[in-house]
């Protein structure tokens, strides 16, 4: 019967019968209540809550059940991993608590570990990953007395998802390959593919695309050929997204030309929307057809964007999924938002208010009220506007309540489970302590900022600023490491010893032809140059006058070691206040480069590049502009930047934007497009 689902073919519920009614009937009892144990675990990897609930209900009255332990406490797995998914983890806690003892007076070692198990998937599933990973490290633990491989690869499998969760890739990295290993070792190809989904995501933006392609394309044959069709479904959408964010380089790494990375990821969203439609889940189409929206919507494209969306809600409607429905009206109002077309927004947005206040889902009642506020500012609305944020913060502050309170009984409950193991210790205890100080503080601050709310709407619209500010620092706690990581290679890709040997030289000659003019002028700017970038290479944030002025310095100082190959403009934002927005040094240079460089530089005569920053839609905007000749005569003349520079700055700048996104919860991106005569680059980052 574990074969049987493992496999999860279409047949599986089918042939668990067929093995009870096969055995002889001394034994149905227990077959049949393991039978339905193994059914509800089939339905439980197909998503389908309700029927797994009926069926452990009905397991708990049978016969087979109450005549074995294994199986009851089996059983009980499930139940912790549904109480996860409904983020009820004190109720998970508490469950695994008490069936805990009778794991380890059965003297069954893996009872134990698979408790242990389904605690981490548990509160993988309801965004504790932190508590996730140290309840798959201690099952892990535990698996490793047994020296039993599955058990071990799946442990670190759970291990990885949570580092992935937490933002430490390289952690997560080094699971997936140990996972995989044991996973291997064991036979276990359902777990394999698994593995390679999870470690093509951690080599995303770190070892580039070749390296995530080894991972993702043998995982697809494999799964094809298993017939596991979900993590078909999500490798493949994963590649669609992946084809996307790659620059021009990147997309001759992975053998897909630049110009035909959207065609690309369509045709891997068109594969994963067969699969997922030929098994009818609707969780599964919702993905692709958010995949989808989304690559649509970074083409431009927002009709078609809002057509797939339109195509997916009546499918929703028709399945009487609520849910999957109100989350497409939100996002197609999203389409609508960029648009700009608030009246159609604000008619989806209430609509899908209406169904998730109805139905409690709280998540999706934040997000449209969150933009239901957003569009009633742009409608001139500001009394609704506020309202409506008024609702966003009570909501959010009854929520963060009741998790507050969770967490407190978490912290108990736990407390009590450590000290039944033997690695309990002195620094356990001070954890836990510290845990629930700091729970309890939670609670103190929520109520202290539920009392500062109720005096009135300015108060709130000044409370909800401070509490971006604070989200917005604790994001960046979180990312300090990667961040920090990637400011160093930001350094060096600025720090070019082929453009700091250049420049030298160049003064060299200046000398040598007895032109001190001309060489003191360029060797000022020099140290004016590598002066700016030492500096803000030691801090996390500059001004945008601060930043203009180091572009400024950088061309200029190009302009000089080039001979007047090109000439620029640098087009200033009309708003004074917004030269003192804060932004990450460093982010404009590469681009820059590649303009001088790749750009103007092949030309015969003398090109020129415009520079122009402005805000458009609470997003700073800047934009480097050429009259070059355009990538495509770049990759024609070279294949890709064979000496790699062209990739190596950009890509380190797209990583520093994708963390400033993560780390805001904002978007924040490098888009390109080419121009009838060269190549127009704009980096949008959100204003503080």
């Amino acid at each position: 019967m574990e074969a049987v689902v493992a496999r999860q073919s279409p047949d599986a519920a089918g042939r668990i019968a067929e093995i009870v009614s096969e055995a002889p009937i001394r034994d149905r009892d227990v077959l049949a209540a393991w039978s339905t144990y193994y059914v509800a675990k089939l339905h439980e990897s197909g998503r389908n809550w309700p029927l797994v609930d009926s069926l452990l209900a009905q397991l708990v009255g049978m016969p087979g059940h109450a005549s074995d332990t294994s199986l009851q406490l089996l059983a009980r797995t499930i139940a912790i991993r549904q109480a996860g998914r409904l983020g009820h983890l004190a109720h998970a806690d508490s469950i695994a608590a008490a069936w805990r003892p009778r794991a380890r007076e059965s003297g069954d070692l893996r009872l134990t570990v698979e408790l242990l198990r389904s605690l981490g998937e548990a509160h993988s599933a309801a965004a504790d990953p932190a508590g996730a990973l140290e309840y798959f490290r201690s099952a892990w633990v535990e698996a490793g007395k047994l020296d039993d491989a599955y058990l071990e690869g799946r442990c670190r499998l759970g291990m990885a998802h949570a580092q992935i969760d937490l933002g430490n890739n390289d952690e997560a990295a080094e699971s997936c390959l140990a996972a995989k290993e044991k996973l291997m070792e064991a036979g276990d190809p359902y777990g394999v593919v698994s593995a390679q989904k999870l470690l093509g995501y951690c080599y995303w933006d770190v070892l580039g695309p070749r390296k995530v392609l080894d991972q993702w394309l043998p995982a697809i044959q494999l799964a094809d050929s298993l017939g596991i069709f979900r993590e078909s479904v999500i490798v493949r959408l994963n590649m669609a997204k992946f084809n996307v964010t790659l620059d021009s380089a990147g997309s001759v790494e992975a053998g897909v030309p630049y110009a035909e990375r959207y065609d690309a990821a369509h045709r891997y969203i068109d594969q994963a929307d067969s699969i997922a439609a030929a098994h009818g889940e609707p969780e599964l189409t919702a993905y692709v057809v958010q995949t989808r929206s989304k690559i649509l919507n970074r083409q431009g494209l927002f009709d078609a964007s809002t057509q797939a969306l339109m195509g997916a809600l009546s499918k929703f409607r028709a399945a009487g999924n609520q849910y999957f429905e109100v989350s497409t009206m939100i996002d197609i109002a999203s389409n609508e938002i960029s648009m700009r077309r608030w009246h159609h927004a604000e008619h989806w947005l209430r609509l899908a208010l209406a169904m998730a206040e109805q139905s409690n889902y709280n998540t999706l009642r934040m997000l449209a009220l969150n933009r239901l506020a957003h569009t009633s500012v742009k409608l001139g609305r500001y009394a609704e506007a506020l309202a409506y944020k008024e609702r966003w913060y009570s909501l959010k502050d009854s929520l963060e309540g009741l998790q507050v309170t969770d967490r407190i009984a978490q912290t108990e409950l736990r407390h009590a489970f450590r000290n039944q193991q033997v690695v309990d210790s002195l620094a356990h205890v001070q954890t836990l302590t510290r845990e629930r100080s700091t729970a309890m503080a939670s609670v103190y601050r929520l109520r202290r900022r539920s009392l500062v709310l109720a005096a009135g709407g300015l108060f709130l619209a000044l409370g909800g600023s401070l509490v971006f500010v604070l989200d917005r620092k604790r994001r960046r706690e979180r990312y300090a490491k990667q961040a920090a990581e990637l400011e160093a290679k930001a350094l060096r890709a600025q720090m070019d010893p082929h453009f700091i040997g250049n420049t030298l030289h160049t003064a060299n000659t200046y000398l040598l032809s007895n032109d001190p003019k001309s060489a003191s002028e360029l060797l000022s700017l020099f140290s004016k140059w590598m002066r700016t970038t030492l500096v803000s290479s030691h801090r996390d944030d500059v001004s945008l006058r601060e930043d203009i002025e180091a572009m400024r310095t950088y061309l200029t100082l190009e302009q000089v070691r080039t001979k007047h190959k090109f000439t620029f403009h640098i087009e200033m934002p009309d708003d004074e206040e917004l030269l003192h927005v804060r932004i990450p040094p460093m982010l404009v240079q590469p681009f820059l480069e590649n303009a001088i460089r790749h750009g103007v530089g092949p030309l015969s005569g003398r090109g020129h590049i415009t520079l122009h920053i402005g805000a458009v839609n609470d997003q700073l905007s800047i934009v480097v502009e050429d009259n070059g000749v355009g990538r495509r005569a770049v990759l024609h003349r070279s294949g890709g930047d064979p000496e790699g520079k062209l990739s190596l700055g950009t890509a380190i700048t797209r990583q520093r934007l994708r963390l400033l996104a993560k780390a805001t919860g904002r978007p924040a991106d490098a888009r390109v497009t080419d121009l009838a005569q060269g190549t127009r680059v704009e980096i949008v980052v959100p204003l503080a």
